[in-house]
């Protein structure tokens, strides 16, 4: 991963801005399903103040995933936002981010990558209508009606349909 580094002596007093643009492989995700893909532009809103430094970091990058109903490529838009507050001195309090002055560097590398992947899709889907794939013979639904017969029920249930007595709506099987 390359290092993001807010070099401190760099940052004046007050608020200044810090912009990156790194390639997709900066931030490869553990999840095998969605890709980073082009450049993820990074920007950070820091405000110094004397002891304390606040970060507010937005990254956005373009992904790349297989629709979790109809396994269709889709490519989409990941946009991300988090802030952060860092404290000049020793580390008392584990809660709290600390920097040191002899640090020299911020490296922001794993906070950006963690935001990016905590606004992942858990199910892309393609649209929010996605038909899916049919279970009988793997036909994208999206694209039309399959040959596969839709009144056919799993024999497994047929102990409980001959309790209930015939249906008028579906037929004897």
């Amino acid at each position: 991963m390359l290092p993001l580094l807010l070099i401190l002596n760099e940052i004046a007093d007050g608020i200044s801005e810090r912009e990156w643009a790194l390639p997709a492989t900066a931030f490869e995700s553990d999840d095998s399903e969605i890709e980073f893909s082009g450049q993820i532009s990074v920007r950070a809103e820091v405000r110094r103040d004397p002891g304390f430094l606040s970060i507010q970091i937005s990254a956005m990058g373009p992904i790349v995933c297989s629709c979790a109903r109809c396994l269709e490529v889709i490519a989409d838009q990941v946009q991300a936002e988090s802030s952060m507050v860092f404290e000049e001195g020793k580390d008392q309090d584990p809660s709290n981010p600390v920097w040191r002055a002899e640090e020299g560097a911020i490296d922001l590398s794993g906070d950006v990558r963690d935001i990016l992947v905590l606004e992942l899709p858990s199910k892309p889907l393609c649209r929010a209508d996605c038909r899916g794939l049919c279970i009988g013979c793997g036909a994208n639904l999206n694209q039309g009606a399959c040959a596969c017969r839709t009144d056919e029920t799993d024999p497994r249930w047929a102990a409980l349909r001959a309790l209930r007595g015939p249906s008028p709506e579906a037929p004897d099987a």
